[in-house]
């Protein structure tokens, strides 16, 4: 059952970010604004930087404590 949470979770997750993505302007030349309309996406969208950090915390709680995951 977990694995099929953790999986349905990572769909999810994939969808999300690859709208985000899609949906805030990338521009090489000038990666400060790009940081700052990513910002301003994450800040509408508050349940997208709760599921992003909820990914990550579950994936540094499952390495052991040197964090190599070996």
């Amino acid at each position: 059952m977990t694995a099929t949470i953790f999986a349905h979770d990572s769909v999810a997750f994939e969808d999300r970010i690859r709208d985000f993505r899609d949906s805030v302007f990338f521009d090489e030349h000038d990666l400060a604004e790009y940081g700052g309309r990513m910002f301003d996406k994450f800040e509408d969208a508050s349940e997208t930087l709760r599921l992003v950090l909820g990914t990550q915390s579950r994936t540094n709680r499952s390495r052991p404590a040197g964090g190599k995951g070996e």
